[in-house]
């Protein structure tokens, strides 16, 4: 699963279990406030690694335009990262703090696990 799907489907599933005793409208239309976004940075960041691809595809690629392509990847996944954190924190605002608590932990237990990977 792509980095952009996993912080999705994280955030979709944790919100759907029973433990988050909230109504599911707060919670649904917080989601689809942040899809569309998601869809559109997920997109533009696989054009811009295809387009680094063909960047070094060449026999002779020129090492500041990959860079420079390489700092655009970077920009883009940086603003993916902060729609995560967006979205996360607006959905606190629908959490008891029990809630709060025991998502947050769920969300650090995973992130810890993937860096393990």
């Amino acid at each position: 699963m792509r980095p952009a799907t996993w912080s999705a489907a994280l955030l979709v599933a944790l919100l759907w279990t029973g433990a988050l005793a909230q109504p599911t409208e707060s919670v649904e239309s917080i989601n689809a406030r942040y899809e569309r976004e998601r869809r559109e940075v997920a997109q533009k960041l696989r054009t811009q690694k295809i387009e680094l691809m063909q960047l070094m595809a060449v026999d002779h690629p020129d090492p500041d335009q990959c860079k420079k392509k390489l700092d655009q990847i970077l920009n883009t996944e940086r603003k993916r990262q902060y729609l995560f954190l967006d979205e996360m924190f607006a959905v606190k605002q629908c959490m008891t703090q029990e809630d709060w608590r025991n998502y947050r932990r769920s969300i650090i237990m995973l992130m810890m696990n993937k860096t393990q990977k």
